[in-house]
């Protein structure tokens, strides 16, 4: 159980990194050349400018790396689920197409965590403000996305909705 609880604080990691810019890949202001082994892809020990927890995806062998280490000296270490198998992200941006719970291919064979954020300028009002996950397809790698919002004006107590909100969602699998 403790290293599923690892993988969502990952998630959770991601989407503070990438408020201050570093999500899966390069930090502001830095070149490629200098940080990365140029034969495996994966990012060199001992790097500056890589906040502690950035992470990063190496398309070269499919691993997601994080730096366990300090901004001015990063200590990259493969995030793994179970004993070898590397984890990989997948995120995307999708609508909600009506129905409750809306499927999201996520290109993962199975999903270990994901999370979901409504994608909103405005106050939610009487749309779609709540959206949850249903893991019970996460074996095939699949999410299923339900949608909530309140009853009415004064009345907040949630139900089913039926709305075609865009959201951003983020996966971590196998």
């Amino acid at each position: 159980m403790n290293h599923w609880l690892d993988l969502l604080g990952n998630v959770t990691q991601l989407m503070r990194i990438a408020k201050v810019g570093c999500l899966l890949g390069l930090p502001f202001g830095k070149t490629s050349g200098v940080m990365f082994n140029a034969t495996t892809g994966a990012p060199i020990n001992g790097t500056a400018g890589w906040a502690p927890g950035a992470l990063f995806h190496n398309t070269i062998n499919g691993l997601v790396y994080r730096n366990a280490g300090s901004i001015t000296s990063s200590t990259w270490l493969p995030l793994v689920s179970g004993s070898a198998t590397g984890a990989r992200f997948a995120a995307g941006r999708t609508a909600l197409d009506g129905t409750n719970p809306t499927p999201v291919v996520t290109g993962l064979s199975s999903v270990l965590a994901a999370t979901v954020t409504l994608e909103n300028a405005s106050a939610p009002g009487v749309g779609t403000s709540v959206l949850t996950l249903d893991n019970t397809d996460y074996a095939t790698g699949q999410l299923d996305v339900r949608a909530w919002k309140v009853t009415a004006t004064g009345d907040s107590t949630l139900i089913a909705s039926t709305g075609t909100e865009t959201f951003d969602w983020v996966a971590v699998g196998l």
